[in-house]
């Protein structure tokens, strides 16, 4: 049986981002216009292991933010660090190492950049090969004019295929 909250002490709504959260997501947003920005997501979500052990490292911390592309492949994972983050380089590290080993790019920012920061550096590189491409579709910077990736669903509906009629 679930015990009742002490007195005084019952669940309260909250802000999903803090205001400087929300001018780096606004950032994001404007230097990546293409680009989903993903904020405050379980690192269980990007994640996985076979052994309960390891899956206690992760299983319950949050990323700031994660950039994908519009098939939501993930091209960076994004800390915006603050006050909270001083005094704990070495565990912002270890979760840094933790991503990279599993193929992800993490990008620190001690502070929000401003728009063309955030371009240089999205196209400095990527966490793989295969995403490449995608940087020149998120830039306009570059104002590159690319047709946009054909989706599965898209490529049945347009074919006409009976499994379009349900997304």
């Amino acid at each position: 049986f679930a015990k009742k909250p002490a007195k005084g002490d019952a669940p309260k709504k909250r802000r999903l981002l803090s205001e400087r959260e929300q001018a780096m997501h606004n950032r994001l947003t404007q230097a990546l216009p293409n680009a989903v920005i993903l904020a405050q997501v379980s690192m269980g979500a990007l994640l996985t292991a076979r052994s309960r052990a390891t899956r206690n490292r992760f299983d319950r911390k949050i990323v700031d933010f994660v950039v994908c592309d519009r098939a939501f492949q993930v091209l960076a994972v994004i800390e915006l660090d603050d006050k909270s983050h001083q005094g704990k380089e070495k565990q912002d590290a270890e979760r840094d190492a933790m991503l990279e080993r599993a193929g992800y790019r993490v990008i620190r920012y001690a502070n929000v950049p401003d728009v063309a920061q955030v371009q240089k550096d999205f196209a400095q590189g990527t966490a793989s090969p295969a995403c490449r491409s995608c940087f020149c579709q998120l830039l306009d910077h570059f104002d590159v004019r690319m047709p946009p990736r054909e989706f599965p669903l898209e490529r049945r509906r347009q074919h006409g295929s009976p499994k379009a009629a349900a997304p």
